[in-house]
């Protein structure tokens, strides 16, 4: 019950190709591993684990062009992977993961007006009971997230 289909992953690939170097797309998709993510694409471990190899300023630098891009977004101190890019594995407990994990995207980090009941629930679980709402508004440099 995944909201877009395998086309959209295509184009989320796509999308990287366009906007980072290959050793950016390297390190980006060497976080969508399950050592480092859960079944909702929120990263378990700092990205200093991830990417040991880079120094602290390089990887603020690769954090703020992937959060720029849509490909990361950090949301109450944890960074989850864009789920139209990686496909989150769900979790079979709950009904329909993939989904709500989806739609918590869109409600967190795209557009606030489309919370459900079960999107917030979605949220809460993901992030914990004190999970506010924010939204990144404008483009490039010109964006700055505010809270709903």
């Amino acid at each position: 019950f995944k909201q877009r289909g395998h086309t959209m992953y295509n184009y989320g690939i796509d999308y990287m190709l366009e906007r980072f170097t290959n050793s950016e797309i390297k390190k980006a998709i060497s976080m969508f591993d399950t050592k480092f993510v859960d079944y909702n694409n929120i990263l378990t471990v700092k990205l200093s684990e991830i990417l040991p190899e880079m120094d602290a300023s390089h990887r603020s630098k690769l954090k703020k062009k992937l959060i720029e891009n849509m490909v990361i977004q950090e949301h109450n101190k944890l960074i989850m992977l864009n789920p139209y890019i990686f496909i989150p594995r769900g979790d079979k407990n709950i009904q329909n993961s993939q989904y709500l994990t989806q739609r918590v995207w869109k409600y967190l980090f795209e557009d606030c007006n489309i919370g459900s009941d079960d999107v917030v629930r979605h949220a809460e679980h993901m992030f914990g009971s004190d999970a506010q709402t924010k939204i990144r508004v404008g483009k490039g440099k010109f964006s700055k997230t505010i809270e709903c």
